[in-house]
């Protein structure tokens, strides 16, 4: 696995860097010496595979992977990811680069730029590795199916040509669009039949899916879940007429997980939509709640959207990483901690740090975990707000207020920690 996806997978675990992104004012390490890798970039001797063909005037989003080269500079060549903040780290470039909204020339030109103090007359090459921005998918189909780049004009054909699924019998393919935990049925034998009618093929939108199921002559009853479920999609209605309780119809999609926001769940029935509070069922186990009597009709759509909501647990802890907030109580900082496993015992609690944002301002308050946990001393252990870091610092470890304000003072110490830990 080389450095880019270690910081994907990283970003990944932490919930969001989007956190870290709003620390204003922020510097990259010098970038004096080319060698060093930043995050969102690989070591200078990863290879870098063929890029995506894309349109001239295709604008850079996050996510993307983008592949740098330069003839005569082997050092340059390498693979930037655009991190949820918008920008890229390079070799050879002191600090970050805005990319997200620009094109590919646009970047080389700003690129070279920064190259100028250490190279001379670089041919630069900027292309699209991978497009984690703009893309569609599709499910089922009797092809390879899977993810691809999204472009201007895509519509279902185009879609289902590119994943190799077009089926020889029509009549026996129902089709819909996932867009926006929405479904959007399709007339697939006027997308792809003997006599297509162009108003049947829509245009897609970014990161649409398209599913396509097998039917026999008639297709069955079905309900769908979608959102923070293990394996969202369709299901169908059981054959010999038992009732699917909301209960059953979440266990089939996988159930709930960590990030299942169950107080906003939406019932989508007969174009209508119902909002059901799922928590007392699904949490608490209270079996009579009013939910638990409600059953699944053909063409439900139950969404569970996920916690937006979270606070972060990093440094010397045991479990290190972004965690959704509770949704029915409040949590402080020793239960903060609970969840992210305790302290290590490399972790200084007595120099915890606890980092909020109030009104645009950041604050830091100096926590003594260790007298809250042992001495009773809790007159520190606030309840944590939506935005939180809980940071506890190694053993001898020297932190300066300022370090906080660094996104990558925060990244590197969380990576150095589950690293130890073999993660």
């Amino acid at each position: 696995m080389n450095s880019l996806t270690k910081n994907i997978l990283l970003s990944t675990v932490l919930g969001s860097t989007l956190m870290l992104s709003t620390l204003v004012g922020v510097r990259a390490d010098d970038a004096s010496k080319p060698a060093e890798t930043k995050p969102g970039e690989t070591k200078k001797d990863t290879p870098v595979q063929e890029p995506l063909a894309v349109d001239e005037d295709y604008t850079v989003g996050v996510d993307d992977v983008l592949a740098l080269s330069a003839t005569g500079h082997e050092d340059l060549t390498q693979l930037s990811t655009v991190l949820s903040d918008g920008k890229i780290y390079i070799n050879g470039v002191k600090d970050p680069i805005k990319a997200v909204g620009k094109t590919l020339p646009e970047l080389r030109k700003e690129i070279s730029a920064g190259l100028a103090r250490l190279y001379n007359n670089v041919e630069l090459s900027v292309s699209i590795k991978e497009i984690g921005s703009r893309y569609v998918s599709v499910i089922g189909g009797r092809g390879t199916g899977g993810r691809f780049p999204f472009r201007k004009d895509m519509r279902v054909s185009s879609l289902i040509s590119l994943a190799g699924t077009p089926p020889t019998k029509t009549r026996y393919i129902v089709g819909s669009i996932q867009r926006d935990y929405k479904i959007i049925k399709l007339d697939m034998q006027k997308i792809i039949g003997q006599n297509p009618d162009s108003s049947a093929d829509i245009l897609l939108q970014n990161k649409d899916t398209l599913v396509m199921d097998m039917k026999e002559e008639a297709p069955a009853p079905t309900y769908s879940v979608l959102g923070a479920v293990a394996k969202g999609g369709s299901f169908p209605m059981p054959l010999d007429g038992s009732p699917i309780t909301i209960a059953r119809a979440i266990a089939e999609a996988g159930g709930k997980n960590q990030v299942s926001a169950l107080t906003k769940v939406v019932l989508q029935r007969h174009g209508k939509e119902k909002h059901l509070n799922l928590y007392p069922l699904l949490s608490e186990g209270k079996a009579d709640a009013i939910e638990g009597n409600i059953t699944m009709e053909d063409g439900d759509v139950l969404i569970i959207p996920e916690i937006k909501t979270k606070y972060m647990v990093l440094g010397q802890a045991n479990k290190p990483g972004s965690f959704p907030m509770p949704e029915e109580k409040q949590i402080t900082v020793l239960e903060a901690l609970a969840e992210a496993g305790g302290a290590n015992g490399q972790g200084e609690q007595r120099k915890a740090t606890l980092l909020r944002t109030v009104n645009g301002k950041r604050d830091l308050v100096q926590l003594n975990l260790m007298d809250m946990q042992s001495k009773g001393k809790l007159e520190k252990n606030y309840v944590i707000n939506d935005g939180d870091i809980i940071f506890i610092p190694m053993r001898g470890q020297q932190v300066n207020p300022t370090d906080f304000l660094n996104p990558l003072f925060l990244l590197t110490n969380v990576f150095s920690t589950a690293r130890s830990l073999g993660r």
